[in-house]
């Protein structure tokens, strides 16, 4: 199940690489952000610990991965 949660942001990464425009950039980062979240508290859950205990990225710190990701060259 841990390993399912960490394949499944896989299309983030393929949407960051293809994003075009600025607007198009920050929807991506804003869902990853959001889906890093979920993960934190489904693992917490999963590990029998109270939510919060897995730190997930802060959005800053989410936005500098995403900033080093090759940009869609068309």
């Amino acid at each position: 199940m841990l390993q399912q949660l960490a394949s499944s942001t896989y299309p983030f990464v393929t949407r960051a690489i293809s994003a075009v425009t600025e607007k198009e950039r920050q929807e991506v980062l804003t869902a990853f952000q959001r889906r890093l979240r979920l993960h934190g508290i489904a693992i917490d859950r999963l590990l029998g610990l109270p939510d919060g205990s897995v730190r997930v990225p802060k959005r800053s710190q989410v936005k500098k991965l995403m900033a080093a990701l090759p940009r869609a060259q068309f």
